[in-house]
């Protein structure tokens, strides 16, 4: 499998600190998710209703695309908790 060059700037810019949360991956179109969901082997559909619902994410798949992206496990769970935080929060001021 060829690897996509966008994940060595998403790999910078995640290092950098200029990605915080898991969907600035997709907001600040580093790289599109389509080709995120195919190369973890994930239906696109299947992987928008992650990026909305992080919390069901699976340990497989973040530990893939930590592999893909070429960062420590760690750093895309530390996306994921970040993203899961601020979705969290929105919830709760759209529930007030």
């Amino acid at each position: 499998m060829v690897r996509d060059p966008r994940y060595k700037n998403l790999k910078n810019l995640i290092s950098s600190g200029h990605i915080r949360s898991f969907r600035e991956i997709f907001d600040q179109d580093v790289i599109p998710k389509s080709v995120v969901a195919q190369d973890l082997g994930i239906n696109n559909v299947r992987f928008t209703r992650f990026m909305f619902n992080v919390q069901k994410f699976a340990f497989e798949d973040m530990f893939r695309l930590a592999t893909i992206v070429e960062v420590e496990e760690k750093v895309i769970a530390d996306l994921i908790v970040q993203q899961y935080m601020l979705d969290k929060k929105n919830r709760k001021k759209k529930s007030k």
